[in-house]
């Protein structure tokens, strides 16, 4: 994948041989965010994570709705956890993550989240 983001940089060349190596892999999946649910709030939950839905408490089902709004909540599950590549579809403009991370992703464990929010601070740029 590498050796393709290297020719992708120089704007020259069609960029549509990167999706096709992640694709390619046998153990990938495209994230269930942007066009297939553009309204997703992407819930990440030890609870939800070990024992499915039925875990939620109702304190925490009002907190995931305050928190999500009019938006269609996903859990991170061991469906999404299980692929080695997790691949956050952006190659069409219709695709492009146009807002923080932080307004669609919520870990309901506040050290997880405040650990996750500086480290995309300090460490992922885009």
């Amino acid at each position: 994948v590498a050796l393709y983001q290297k020719n992708c940089d120089t704007g020259d060349i069609y960029c549509g041989e990167v999706f096709a190596e992640i694709a390619a892999h046998s153990n990938t999946m495209v994230a269930p965010l942007g066009t297939s649910n553009p309204d997703a709030c992407l819930i990440f939950d030890e609870s939800v994570f070990k024992s499915g839905q039925s875990a939620i408490s109702p304190g925490l089902m009002t907190q995931l709705k305050k928190f999500c709004g009019y938006r269609t909540i996903v859990y991170y599950t061991q469906e999404l956890a299980d692929p080695d590549i997790m691949h956050f579809d952006s190659f069409q403009a219709g695709h492009r993550l146009l807002s923080h991370f932080y307004a669609f992703v919520h870990f309901t464990n506040p050290l997880f989240d405040n650990y996750y929010k500086r480290f995309v601070r300090d460490f992922l740029h885009y």
